[in-house]
């Protein structure tokens, strides 16, 4: 996938990638008094899963451009599904194309593509109604997994049912999210002590992997 700049013409008007009453919905929770507190984890992992395909999903109008290209063929733009191209130059020249829906783009006669090419148009999904099912289910697990993990004592390691009882604590460090030189508390890149610290849970992992933006 060849590199591009993008210009945002007309942003989203969201990039939640799920509405707060599916996430209630799946969550099976009743009440409204967590739901600011439901919305914020909407926010963040929507971003999270956003930067982990290392693109946005809402729909937008935006210009992206595709400096000097040189030979490269099919053009793949960064927003899709795509709806509609309001202007395609190369060299700042109109030019005949051919598109499919995910936003692969053709010369009409074949060609390889050289030079500058822009494209103005409008990509992306109406967030977070029309968020892809896949999309949605790998946030609410991202949600579920922090909305749960906020619900318990962090400092918990395990507690041990037998006829005295017994409570096994993380080390300061380990409890506080900080990343002790192993696997615990620092993968994903997120800042210690937020909802989203750690690595990514496979099924997560396996839900977004066709929508990940990778540049070759």
């Amino acid at each position: 996938m060849a590199h591009s700049t993008v210009e945002i013409i007309e942003p989203a008007d969201s990039q939640d990638l799920v509405t707060l009453d599916l996430l209630k919905t799946y969550l099976k929770i009743t009440t409204t008094q967590d739901d600011a507190y439901l919305q914020t984890l909407i926010h963040l992992a929507s971003d999270v899963i956003a930067g982990m395909c290392d693109r946005s999903f809402g729909k937008e109008r935006l210009i992206e451009t595709f400096p000097n290209m040189d030979g490269s063929a099919p053009l793949v733009l960064s927003r899709f599904p795509v709806t509609e191209i309001f202007n395609f130059e190369v060299d700042n020249v109109d030019t005949l194309y051919d598109i499919d829906p995910d936003g692969h783009i053709w010369q009409s006669n074949h060609a390889m593509w050289t030079g500058t090419v822009s494209v103005e148009y409008m990509g992306g999904w109406e967030l977070p109604e029309d968020a892809p099912g896949r999309l949605s289910l790998a946030t609410i697990e991202l949600c579920k997994d922090s909305y749960f993990a906020g619900a318990r004592d962090r400092t918990i390691q395990s507690i041990t049912d037998n006829n005295v009882g017994s409570v096994r604590f993380f080390a300061p460090a380990v409890a506080a999210g900080q990343s002790t030189g192993g696997r615990s508390g620092g993968g994903g890149g997120g800042k210690s002590g937020t909802p989203f610290n750690q690595s990514l849970a496979p099924m997560i992992e396996a839900l977004i992997f066709s929508y990940r933006r990778i540049l070759i």
